[in-house]
């Protein structure tokens, strides 16, 4: 997400785990797929939850794509 987004893995970290402290979004569980195994943190998959009543926009299309 820092190369798509340009911003900094400590403020990905900030903003996701605000989104994760206000239940936006949720973590699996299970690694997500393809996730190394090894040593470090374990890389898990974040996902929106469904029964979360907030909306947020975000635009990475823009970065991603140069448009």
């Amino acid at each position: 997400m820092a190369e798509v987004t340009g911003l900094s893995r400590t403020t990905l970290s900030g903003i996701i785990g605000q989104l994760l402290s206000d239940a936006v979004l949720l973590e699996e569980a299970a690694p997500a797929p393809g996730a190394p195994a090894g040593r470090g943190r374990p890389v898990h998959r974040l996902v929106l939850n469904p029964n979360s009543a907030q909306a947020y926009e975000g635009d990475l299309y823009a970065k991603t794509y140069g448009k």
